[in-house]
């Protein structure tokens, strides 16, 4: 009977230490933030989607060159899908909705081993590569989008087909009939 309610005690224990581990300062997250680059990361960002968008609408018009008109929409869409993106993912909105993921994320003592590790070689290169290999990363995964598309393509135009399907044969079906009423 005394190893159950020794166990029980030690378990208490442990989830009391967890409990009250030390949240995270602003301070601390303050230096972690720095250390990662994010702001850098966050515009780098921004100016990967716009290439990406610019390329999308090159990819789009090669085909038939767009009227000065149909250029100047093309482009005033862009420049507008621009301006909101930089709006709602900037660095002033990014930044409070970050370090509150990391507080309730993270420990004191977590982020701190985080910022130390931040502070050697593998660490700054870390900081300093993870931009590329972001960039690189989307790249690959574009490339992979293209071969999906067709497939995609190819499952909407069967669900089309299915769907009319099920439209024509409910539509074939001997409407039920009501029970004759009782004269």
């Amino acid at each position: 009977m005394m190893k159950p309610l020794k166990i029980l005690a030690l378990s208490l224990l442990l989830s009391a230490n967890l409990a009250f581990a030390e949240p995270v300062t602003d301070a601390t997250l303050e230096e972690l933030l720095v250390l990662t680059k994010s702001e850098k990361m966050i515009t780098d960002m921004q100016d990967q989607m716009k290439t990406m968008m610019e390329q999308s609408m090159a990819k789009m018009t090669q085909d038939q060159a767009p009227s000065p008109e149909e250029k100047k929409a093309l482009d005033n869409m862009v420049s507008k899908m621009l301006v909101a993106m930089k709006e709602e993912i900037s660095w002033a909105k990014m930044k409070p909705l970050t370090m509150n993921l990391y507080k309730e994320t993270f420990t004191e003592e977590e982020v701190k081993g985080m910022i130390e590790f931040y502070k050697t070689p593998a660490g700054e290169a870390m900081a300093s590569k993870m931009p590329t290999l972001m960039q690189k990363t989307m790249a690959a995964t574009q490339e992979m989008m293209v071969g999906l598309q067709p497939k995609m393509q190819q499952i909407q135009q069967e669900f089309m087909q299915e769907m009319q399907a099920a439209q024509a044969s409910k539509m074939q079906a001997p409407a039920a009939t009501a029970p004759a009423a009782p004269q």
